[in-house]
């Protein structure tokens, strides 16, 4: 039966960019949590390495350009 088969976790890698500027890697996600029942179905990762990402100038630019995006629309 194949169900009892060991299954090697594929890492995930996020990489996140504004418009018109390069793509910045903001490191591997760990799986939280799924939500099967919610179309389409919703995967919450978790962040392995925020407290090394908090200090990379190219992250910060990307959650200052997100905050100003969400004050922006109220």
């Amino acid at each position: 039966d194949d169900d009892d088969e060991c299954v090697e976790p594929t890492p995930v890698m996020l990489f996140c960019r504004r418009l018109d500027h390069p793509f910045v890697y903001c490191g591997t996600l760990s799986y939280v949590a799924h939500d099967p029942h919610r179309i389409p179905i919703r995967f919450v990762f978790g962040l392995d390495h925020f407290d090394t990402l908090q200090a990379s100038a190219p992250f910060q630019a990307l959650v200052q350009a997100a905050q100003a995006a969400i004050t922006a629309t109220g």
